[in-house]
């Protein structure tokens, strides 16, 4: 994941290097099982801030596991302030 991220910032306009400091979020989104990883990269090294599940109980309405998701995710932005973010396909 962290070559990746590497990779995506080397894509970005200017040299990933060039970056003084920059957070990225990334979800691998499920309706029972929701990924995150909070990456920085500061300079010039990339390094795994935090990681972790957002889970639902798949017996719950579509209308509560997505509320839940959304609080879930919603308290690792708040918390971390990224600066971009990143989902897999759905």
């Amino acid at each position: 994941m962290l070559s990746d991220a590497n990779a995506l910032l080397g894509g970005m306009k200017g040299s990933a290097d060039n970056l003084e400091n920059v957070t990225i979020l990334g979800i691998d989104p499920g309706l029972v099982n929701t990924g995150y990883g909070v990456i920085s990269h500061a300079g010039g090294q990339t390094s795994l801030v935090e990681a972790g599940v957002v889970r639902t109980d798949p017996k719950e309405e579509l209308a509560s596991r997505l509320n839940e998701i959304y609080a879930g995710l919603g308290s690792v932005i708040k918390e971390f302030q990224p600066d971009l973010m990143a989902s897999m396909e759905i």
